[in-house]
């Protein structure tokens, strides 16, 4: 697997497009300006990818935020809580730690921070965030404005950043290619361009580590799934194991599960938690979940074998599964493997129309699909044998993720953009889930 950190950023990207698009788009052009700041300012070009990078993350915190955020001004001061939530979804990662801080900090200015501990990439981002704030979504008369929102911005924000980031802006005022690249149309091609990760390649841990990440936001997605994908991710690597497989294919099945829902981000919430049955319609949306998850990770070449894995997690031995109907001479073990994964930790989960099973129901269930041949009865014999350490994993997961009230469903948030510098801008029933 050989895989870019950019194509791993467009990921998380892509997700958050589809759990919230403002927020999306309000990091895309936010990591537009600060990188266009960073390579005016010659910065070495390892800072430039930080300040991109912690750019384009900067408001991840915000996924899953339980309060009603109805403008982006409202949460513009230094401690606002987004702030630590975002330094916590990526604590522990790695690939992030050089960036956390900033995702921490970017809302300081210079008057929060008397001693300049900040670093320059901090201020940028926390810059080019109040920038892409005060200007206006899907207008394509910013380049003929330049001049005054540049004025503007700099008169209010006078002794809030430090001077040569304002000078880096001001040279910004006659370059046409800055203002047509905020236009929100074509920012995913824009992020292609101007990225400066683009030659950054992650290893297999770094992945799983970005991929874990994506199973945060998956999660967060709807409070009865707040642990779903990791514990799907968790459950399966230690099935692979027990099964024998080597720890590179450990880890890429553990992925898998970190993957394997990522289609339900785009079906309602209303439906994904209803507490009453599904009716034909809704079914449809919800079993359509598992081709759009390969759908999704069609599009990264480097992804092909786990996309596949995670696409079939709903196939069944017999073809009695979607979303190809598959048999058993077209579905691999890894792809057995996280089947059962997932119906084993479905089921011991509590969801809105039901508690979650006791161990001894779930595997009672389990082994009598296996007894009609629609899983493979090896694999049951794995999760079988290990049952006790497996719940043990999952229920310090779910203790992990629960330590506070389940989060808002990302979904829900909403917000629109007040422009607090105004500028003169022109121009049947079913009675089963998946």
């Amino acid at each position: 697997m050989d895989i870019s950190f950019h194509s791993a950023l467009k990921l998380i990207i892509d997700v958050i497009s589809a759990v919230n698009q403002p927020v999306s788009q309000h990091m895309q052009r936010t990591a537009c300006i600060a990188q266009e700041l960073a390579v005016r300012m010659d910065l070495p070009r390892k800072s430039q990818g930080k300040v991109f990078v912690a750019a384009l993350l900067h408001d991840i915190g915000m996924i899953g935020d339980a309060r009603r955020i109805d403008t982006l001004d409202a949460i513009d001061y230094a401690d606002d809580p987004h702030q630590l939530s975002g330094y916590r979804m990526l604590y522990g990662f790695k690939v992030f730690k050089p960036i956390r801080d900033i995702i921490l900090n970017h809302h300081k200015h210079l008057a929060d921070d008397p001693e300049r501990k900040g670093s320059i990439e901090q201020y940028i981002v926390a810059f080019a965030d109040c920038v892409e704030r005060i200007l206006p979504l899907n207008d394509n008369q910013l380049f003929a404005n330049a001049g005054e929102i540049i004025n503007r911005f700099c008169e209010r924000y006078r002794g809030q950043f430090p001077d040569e980031i304002f000078a880096a802006f001001r040279d910004l005022e006659e370059q046409d290619y800055f203002w047509f690249r905020l236009e929100n149309s074509g920012l995913s091609r824009v992020m292609d361009i101007i990225s400066p990760v683009k030659a950054v390649h992650l290893d297999i841990d770094q992945f799983r580590e970005i991929c874990l990440l994506i199973a945060r936001i998956v999660d967060r997605y709807s409070s009865f799934t707040v642990s779903h994908s990791i514990s799907v991710g968790a459950v399966a690597r230690r099935l692979a194991m027990q099964y024998g497989m080597g720890g590179r294919e450990q880890k890429l099945i553990e992925i898998a599960g970190y993957l394997h829902d990522l289609g339900k981000i785009y079906i309602p919430v209303t439906i994904i938690e209803k507490a009453d049955r599904l009716n034909d319609r809704e079914f449809s949306r919800i079993k359509g979940h598992s081709y759009k998850t390969g759908e999704i990770l069609s599009e990264y070449p480097a992804l092909s074998t786990i996309a596949q894995w995670a696409e079939h997690h709903h196939e069944r031995l017999d073809g009695s599964g979607y979303p190809y109907h598959l048999t058993k001479a077209y579905l691999d073990i890894p792809s057995r493997i996280l089947a059962i994964a997932d119906i084993y930790t479905a089921l011991t989960e509590d969801r809105p129309y039901r508690k979650g099973m006791k161990n001894v129901q779930a595997l009672a269930i389990i082994r009598q699909e296996v007894a009609a041949g629609k899983l493979d009865a090896d694999i049951f014999q794995c999760l079988e044998s290990n049952v006790a350490l497996i719940d043990c994993g999952i229920e310090m997961i779910s203790k992990n993720y629960l330590k506070k009230s389940r989060p808002a469903p990302a979904g829900r948030i909403q917000f629109s953009r007040s422009l607090f510098l105004p500028l003169p801008i022109s121009g049947n029933q079913r009675s089963e889930r998946p």
